[in-house]
């Protein structure tokens, strides 16, 4: 049996033997998008107190730093950096007592931007929050940005925004994705300002154990596992291992204020598919104090079921429950990470949007990008909506042997997510 350290090296090896891209050749006079701006690797408070100072300081560094492909028009520039720029989201006066608010600060997972979050937001605003985005230093410009990050730097920048917002309301909450999910469990358990977490698919671990490669890659000087062309203006699609460690060893940090029993309100809702975060150790890692639950995607919700009976029980409650996240009907077969928090009307990442992610179609792609998905393609094994991130079976091969996967970057079940949040805050405020 390998010792840990012998392990490490070992898988440092393998990742650098196999899993590690080429940077692809960029066009003369064109910007690099794997080489850093210099501008958004630390983060540097604005000189002016409050939320809208940060936000035009986040916009001045996409105005001047973000790569776009050379196709992308003036017009294109303008509207993708609106798309995915830091805002404040004020709910309806109309409908709403602002008189009383009360505020969520919501954080993007990593390689995100707060364009991932869009749909949460709208449903918090729905429900007269006024709602904060945060733009994560190292994040929305280029993926060079994060070769150089730290996890103190994203520790600062959410301080910095926990403070902006409470000032602004009496009643402060905190939601976070992914990165933005171990994050915000920082934030609650050291800032009195807020009053419960709200985190999806937070990164505690890694499904595999490949990521802990990203430390050993970190220490000598590997910039990326993976390398794809930039042409997802909402995130970044080539892999930081300097980001992948800083993400790792934050959540391992985060992880005792869970083992000693998290003491704010916590509602935690994750993918048993999920190939990036490891959600069956989520479930059995949390152990909340006050109000919580847990709400488990599962293809099959029956292998969920023991998960939540150990929920319940190291918890002393019944809060975790199950949802079948298989729609066979539609080609799905399960949620994966990227999905979680997106509706599946979203303009970018939604059924009918714009992206589609093939990039682990392998041989494949071109099937994945032109098809169309249903009951029927999923059935004759040419293709689903899924979590599978590995590349699919040569076509040479017997092409039907397993459908191609397109990674499905929506949640059919947004709406019972968001039933879910609103039962849980209508606990809190009895």
């Amino acid at each position: 049996m390998f010792k840990p350290a012998t392990t490490l090296a070992f898988i440092t090896f393998l990742i650098t033997a196999t899993g590690c891209s080429n940077i692809p050749s960029v066009c003369e006079g064109c910007s690099n998008p794997w080489k850093s701006s210099g501008k958004n690797s630390t983060f540097i408070a604005p000189r002016d107190p409050g939320y809208d100072a940060y936000r035009e300081y986040k916009l001045e560094i996409l105005q001047s730093e973000k790569h776009f492909p050379e196709w992308v028009t003036a017009k294109q520039r303008a509207e993708q950096i609106e798309a995915i720029s830091p805002k404040r989201h004020e709910p309806d006066a109309g409908n709403c007592d602002l008189n009383n608010r009360q505020g969520i600060i919501l954080i993007h997972g990593l390689f995100d931007t707060p364009f991932i979050m869009r749909d949460l937001a709208d449903h918090f605003k729905s429900r007269c929050f006024s709602v904060y985005d945060v733009l994560l230093t190292g994040h929305g410009t280029r993926p060079g940005d994060l070769n150089t990050i730290s996890r103190d730097q994203w520790k600062s920048e959410v301080g910095h925004v926990v403070k902006a917002a409470s000032a602004e309301v009496p009643t402060l909450y905190i939601g976070g994705y992914s990165l933005g999910g171990a994050l915000s469990l920082h934030a609650a358990a050291n800032y009195k300002e807020i009053k419960a977490a709200f985190v999806f698919a937070p990164a505690l671990a890694p499904t595999s154990k490949l990521a802990y490669g990203s430390l050993g890659m970190s220490t000598f000087e590997g910039e990326f596992f993976k390398v794809f062309n930039e042409y997802d203006y909402a995130k970044y699609e080539s892999l930081s291992h300097m980001a992948g460690s800083e993400t790792y060893k934050l959540g391992h940090n985060v992880q005792r204020y869970l083992k000693d029993g998290f003491t704010k309100p916590l509602f935690v809702a994750v993918s048993l598919e999920d190939k990036t975060i490891d959600a069956r150790h989520t479930v059995k890692t949390i152990r909340a104090k006050g109000p919580n639950k847990m709400l488990i995607f599962a293809a099959d919700s029956s292998k969920a079921d023991k998960l939540c009976d150990r929920y319940n029980l190291n918890n002393k409650s019944d809060t975790c429950s199950t949802i079948s996240s298989a729609i066979e009907k539609e080609g799905i077969k399960s949620l994966s990470h990227i999905g979680l928090v997106v509706n599946s009307d979203n303009c970018h990442y939604g059924k009918d949007g714009d992206y589609k992610n093939c990039l682990y179609a392998g041989a494949n792609q071109r099937l994945c990008l032109e098809s169309t998905i249903n009951e029927e393609s999923c059935k004759k094994n040419i293709i689903c909506y899924g979590e599978q991130i590995r590349p699919t079976v040569n076509p040479d091969d017997n092409p039907f042997k397993e459908p191609v996967i397109r990674r499905i970057t929506f949640n059919p079940h947004f709406n019972i997510l968001t039933a879910e949040i609103d039962q849980f805050l209508k606990k809190l405020e009895r």
